[in-house]
């Protein structure tokens, strides 16, 4: 290109743009649809109404902010770039340049932007922008003023709450930190940004809100330093397990003194001092030389370990720490007891002797230290002071049995129960006490005189029931008895005021042996809380808590068990199975990883890993997995079909150089200049060189489009696709003309692997130009793989000429999908014409099938089906049994041939055996042949769970009640939430007045698809059955008002007014359907409605019309004869009977209501004879026995009476009539 055309170009872009900011412009509906916030219409109005040429500043402002709502970050760009071209110090511009440069992670840039947009108005939004630039550059200082500025602004502002709070936290002030941290979190944060709120919380003294931070940053992933934060946290609130679970997970590198101190105090508590004391050491060895309070205590309690392991040289160097910092006891009062008995293991009986007497001058009553020190005296072989000692205590109070108690406590606590119990009888003497009597229930228990010890135990109890020893003592003793429901009772009040984890456990025994599993789980939680290494409490809990479906106690008890059993494989793999049923992929995937550590050959372990890794979309490690599990087990399943997945993506120019650069060294260029040297960089293919020109050029003339041209094909060139991306939106909304740029920004969007916005590029481009036949078979292409189909058809339409046999078909699919019959049927048969593939010839013409169907061309669907048969491999299932099913309403005899020829090719296809059985059942002629195939469909039924509902729907057809329920709860055991085998077992059970039974399947129907009227219909006929008359009301309107046409509803509404009473609003409603069905059923309801009305006549003239399609038929026969008797024309009711009994030989109702009716006629001994007949006929029917006791009471026969009466209540003890006659007798 020439510098004259170029400059040229330059003019005429210039007098575009003073045109363009010659007046300002607003479009009502534009805005309208831009301010309600439906942004996609908003742009393609825009793009079809308001010209480029129309658009000032503020409207390319507004297109921007849609095309950001949309996700369109490259228009956005785009469109802020040109209005920002238009208007230099425009500050929405500025704002939106700099909001959309963030978004894509420039920040350089967004920065530029946003000090320009400061300048222009210092606003939040601006401010916000310019921090998120400074911290994207690692400027957080530079940021600060800025962020409260937009805090200030806007307090609810996460990101700006998490970037001042970060600033806090690093100058260590967590208090004005940890709010700020904290209004940014969600789900999603990560692990550091969590852990910095909860140690700021932790810091500020707000251990509650730490912990709830910390346990979710562990849960993230967070390091050791959350477990330290975590444990620290916890000590402040007081709990010891969960504070020692923590510190666990901490080196000792870490730890301070105080952390020791917190971890040893938590150890201790929870039922492991020995090792506690481990950690009271190290925290000695921090503290140093401090005399806290803790350094003392950590020393106490060091040196009485010490003591109790006969470390007495390590336990004097802790003991003279503490009563040389704690002189009078203030923190340790048994300082010097303690030093005394450090001197005696080391044989010091002087220092010993010194420190009891030091406890004397302190404590001048203190009986113990005169009994240890009497003691001392004896042993040093120096009885006259150990006397005197003993006297002086003595002499404290002669009389008095709390010396003797206190003599006796000391003799305990050193083991002399011997000793010990003579002063308990001595202090017991002086004064019985509760007191005393627990002494001695201690000494005889531990000298083995458990007889002794219970009675003492149970005497101190009777005499103080707040005494805790002597129910420890008496619960043990019941415990070695195996007396658990005793033992049970003193434990539950010991473990009230005691927590040691020995009770506990006792008191577990306990519940364990009695079976007590909610209280075991109680005091198993409890055990937990307080030892850290107990195991059986633990198993105990996670099972129950699996049995009790609370899954998140089971997880947490399985943690702790892995802490403590580590290589137990099943303990992991538990822990797995829960975290992946309540799909917490991240955490069963760990487990599972872990659990392959320790069962590394487990193959079906490797194959649901494999699925993990699947659902997490990490393909090449789910292949690792698959191929793991293969090699280790050839046969494994259950992921082949994933593995399957996976398995199958020249001149002078130098010179001309050389003069243009010296015009820009001497800042003489202009965008000519600039855009010259590009076109020359660019020939000599370098690129970046070239850009930086294209970029000058556009400074100083932004509206260039020559330039901007040049600019998108260099950065398309050099890969630089996003940069090309938005060059080229920025030149389809500057120049109305464009249309080969469409294509090219299709292009860079396919390369950038953004689809959607390179198919829309491709549609503007071929709604410009629809000549190029490879765009329209892509756009075609992706619009039927995304069943667009309408967009397939009209694209593929472009290049119908052009297409291979595959796009072809896919066209023609797209017409089938699209609804579009003709087009797809006119597309098939062209392509039934062509040499196809095997199976692309047998697709087309299933399809063309389909279509002959949906037109109503069944003709030429059955011909289409029978060439498709004729097809290599054509002899297929579904083709032949679809023509069968098609010809049943063209040639109902050839449809039968079909379907039998279909059974012998096919004998595994339960259909064709299913509607032949159909279709043979409708004639008489047929139906034993019927009944055989629809027998051949119940052996199918074992291995295609389908055939049951379909069996079923032709059982409800032929009123096999008992064979339908039978098929539909097979059905259901195969498909639990099936609409249909729900709805329909719902229904027969209520009509074989199986009402509870049916009601659930009914809810059950109508909770998978609400406001079902069949469904709706029926629960309200359970509702009737059940006496819930309203509510059965209430929903039969209801239901009316949607479906006023449906036949269930309308019966239901029948047999509701029946209950209520209202005979003829319930024959108004039968007589309704009756007409509208002509079903013989419902000719039989209305019938009845007739006679229960006491209309004799009209009944007898319904039942007519069920006799003139069935005049055998045995229920219309019965009712007829019933309607004659209530008509008292009791020898015409006879007649009938015998009719009855001429069809159906040994038929006992017919014989009992015929003995009935001579009973009514006062023909006693025809009356008997047809009752006997009954029994006969069927000799469990109760109301023929009761027939006879009535016709003894007649006779006066007192004893066949009673005899009969009684028969027939043990045939039916629940028939009212028999009860009710038999509370006569009694």
């Amino acid at each position: 290109m020439s510098y004259k055309k170029i400059k040229n170009g330059m003019l005429a872009a210039l007098m575009l743009l003073c045109t363009m900011l010659s007046g300002v412009f607003a479009d009502a509906a534009f805005d309208k649809l831009f301010n309600a916030g439906d942004y996609k219409a908003a742009l393609d109005y825009a793009d079809a109404r308001i010209g480029i040429s129309d658009r000032d500043a503020a409207t390319w402002v507004k297109i921007a902010k849609a095309n950001l709502a949309l996700g369109m970050n490259e228009k956005a760009l785009a469109c802020y770039m040109v209005s920002w071209r238009l208007n230099p110090n425009d500050y929405q511009s500025l704002l939106g340049c700099a909001t959309v440069y963030n978004k894509m992670n420039q920040p350089n840039e967004a920065l530029d932007m946003a000090k320009k947009a400061l300048e222009v108005n210092f606003t939040a939004e601006a401010s916000w922008e310019y921090a998120k630039a400074c911290i994207a550059l690692n400027r957080s200082a530079d940021a600060k003023t800025a962020l409260e500025k937009v805090i200030q602004s806007d307090p609810k502002n996460a990101i700006a709450n998490r970037e001042l709070g970060n600033i806090y936290y690093n100058e260590k002030d967590y208090i004005r930190a940890a709010p700020l941290l904290a209004k940014d979190y969600k789900k999603e944060s990560s692990e550091a940004d969590v852990y910095k709120i909860g140690k700021s919380y932790n810091e500020a003294g707000k251990a509650d809100s730490a912990i709830q931070f910390l346990k979710d940053a562990i849960t993230k992933g967070a390091g050791v330093e959350s477990y330290l934060e975590l444990g620290r946290a916890y000590s402040k609130l007081g709990n010891s397990k969960e504070a020692a679970a923590a510190y666990e997970k901490v080196s000792a590198g870490l730890m301070t003194g105080g952390d020791f101190y917190n971890f040893a105090n938590a150890k201790s508590s929870s039922g492991d001092p020995s090792g506690a004391i481990t950690l009271y050491e190290n925290a000695i060895n921090r503290f140093g030389e401090t005399n806290s309070k803790e350094s003392l205590i950590a020393r106490e309690i060091a040196a009485r370990s010490r003591l109790v392991g006969k470390n007495y040289d390590i336990a004097l160097k802790y003991l003279s720490f503490i009563v040389q910092n704690d002189p009078n006891g203030a923190v340790v009062p048994d300082g010097y007891f303690l030093l005394s008995d450090a001197y005696m293991g080391l044989n010091d009986s002087k220092n010993a002797i010194a420190s009891l007497e030091k406890v004397i001058s302190i404590t001048p009553k203190n009986v113990e230290a005169y009994a240890r020190l009497a003691d001392l005296y004896q042993k040093a072989n120096m009885p006259d002071k150990s006397r005197s000692v003993l006297e002086s205590m003595v002499m404290l109070s002669p009389n008095d049995p709390g010396i003797y108690l206190s003599l006796g406590n000391y003799n305990v606590k050193v083991k002399k129960y011997i000793d010990a119990r003579a002063m308990f009888e001595k202090s017991n003497s002086l004064k019985a006490s509760a007191d005393a009597l627990e002494g001695l229930a201690i000494c005889d228990y531990y000298m083995n005189q458990y007889p002794q010890a219970k009675t003492s135990a149970l005497n101190a109890i009777k005499m103080n029931g707040d005494l805790v020893e002597s129910r420890i003592i008496l619960g043990n003793i019941l415990l070695g008895e195996k007396n658990y429901k005793d033992a049970q009772t003193q434990f539950e009040i010991v473990v009230k005021k005691r927590s040691e984890p020995e009770y506990l456990s006792s008191l577990a025994e306990c519940y364990l042996n009695l079976g007590h599993k909610d209280k075991l789980a109680e005091i198993d939680r409890r055990i937990v809380s307080v030892n850290s290494k107990n195991i059986d409490s633990r198993m105990r809990l996670a099972v129950y808590a699996e049995e009790t479906k609370n899954n998140a106690e089971a997880v947490a008890m399985y943690k702790e068990l892995s802490a403590l059993k580590p290589d137990d494989g099943k303990i992991v793999y538990k822990l797995y199975e829960l975290s992946n049923a309540n799909k917490e992929n991240i955490q069963a995937m760990a487990y599972l990883k872990r659990y392959l550590t320790l069962s590394p050959d487990n193959a079906d372990a490797h194959g649901l890993m494999g699925d993990l890794y699947y659902n997490d979309n990490k393909m090449d490690n789910a292949l690792s997995e698959y191929r793991i599990a293969l090699k280790k087990n050839a046969s494994s399943k259950g992921f082949l079909k994933r593995y399957a997945e996976i398995v199958n993506a020249k001149g002078l120019q130098d010179e001309v150089i050389n003069a243009l650069e010296g015009l820009v060294g001497s800042n003489q260029a202009d965008a000519g200049t600039y855009t010259t040297l590009g076109l020359i960089y660019e020939k000599k293919n370098m690129m970046p060189r070239a850009i930086e020109m294209y970029q000058n050029a556009l400074r100083i003339e932004p509206s260039n489009i020559d330039a901007l041209n040049a600019l998108a094909a260099s950065q398309a060139v050099i890969g630089d696709v996003n940069s090309a991306i938005i060059t080229y939106e920025q030149i389809i909304m500057m120049n109305p003309k464009a249309v080969n740029e469409f294509k090219e920004l299709g292009d860079l969007y396919m390369r950038s692997f953004k689809k959607t916005e390179a198919i829309n590029a491709y549609k503007e481009y071929l709604s410009k130009d629809s000549s190029n036949a490879v765009i329209a078979k892509k756009v075609a292409a992706e619009a039927y793989r995304n069943k667009e189909y309408k967009d397939a058809v009209r694209f593929y339409g472009m290049a119908l000429t052009k297409t291979s046999d595959n796009e072809f078909f896919e066209y023609a699919d797209a017409c089938v999908n699209a609804g579009d019959s003709i087009k797809a049927i006119s597309a098939l048969e062209t392509l039934k014409t062509k040499k196809l593939k095997p199976v692309l010839q047998v697709k087309t013409l299933l399809m063309l099938a389909s279509e002959y169907e949906k037109v109503n061309k069944k003709s030429d669907a059955i011909k289409t089906l029978t060439a498709l048969s004729a097809l290599p491999g054509g002899k297929d299932p579904d083709v032949l049994y679809k023509r069968a099913f098609l010809s049943e309403m063209e040639n109902r005899t050839g449809a039968i041939k079909y379907y039998e020829e279909n059974t012998r090719l096919f004998p595994a296809d339960y259909r064709n055996f299913l509607r032949l059985g159909v279709l043979l059942s409708e004639s008489r002629a047929t139906m034993g042949k019927s009944i055989e195939y629809l027998k051949k469909v119940t052996e199918l039924g074992a291995s295609v769970p389908a055939v049951w509902l379909e069996l079923g729907k032709v059982y409800v057809r032929q009123n096999r009640d008992n064979d339908a329920l039978m098929a539909f709860r097979r059905y259901a055991e195969s498909d639990p939430q099936s609409f249909e085998a729900n709805k329909n077992l719902g229904i027969l059970l209520i009509k074989t007045n199986k009402t509870n039974e049916g009601m659930v399947y009914l809810e059950i129907a109508n909770t998978l698809q609400d406001g079902d009227p069949v469904v709706m219909a029926n629960l309200a006929k359970g509702y009737l059955q059940t006496g819930r008359t309203s509510e059965a009301n209430d929903l039969l309107l209801k239901v009316k008002e949607k479906a006023a046409d449906n036949i269930d509803v309308r019966i239901a509404l029948f047999e509701l007014y029946e209950k209520n009473g209202k005979k003829d609003e319930a024959i108004a409603e039968i007589k309704a359907v009756a007409e509208k069905t002509n079903d013989k059923n419902h000719i039989m309801m209305l019938a009845k409605a007739y006679r229960n009305a006491g209309k004799i006549a009209e009944a007898l003239d319904v039942l007519e019309n069920v006799f003139t399609v069935d005049p055998e038929n045995i229920d219309a026969l019965m009712l007829r004869a019933a309607v004659l008797r209530d008509d008292k024309k009791y020898d015409e009711a006879i007649e009938v009977y015998k009719e009855v009994s001429y069809i159906k030989t040994d038929y006992p109702n017919s014989y009992f209501e015929r003995a009935e009716t001579h009973l009514l006629q006062n023909k006693i001994q025809w009356a008997e004879t047809y009752y006997k007949r009954t029994l006969e006929s069927d000799k469990k029917f109760a109301l023929a026995e009761f027939g006879l006791a009535k016709i003894s009471k007649i006779r006066k026969d007192t004893n066949r009476y009673k005899f009969h009466l009684e028969n027939a209540y043990k045939m039916d003890p629940d028939n009212s009539l028999i009860k009710e006659e038999l509370s006569k007798l009694k």
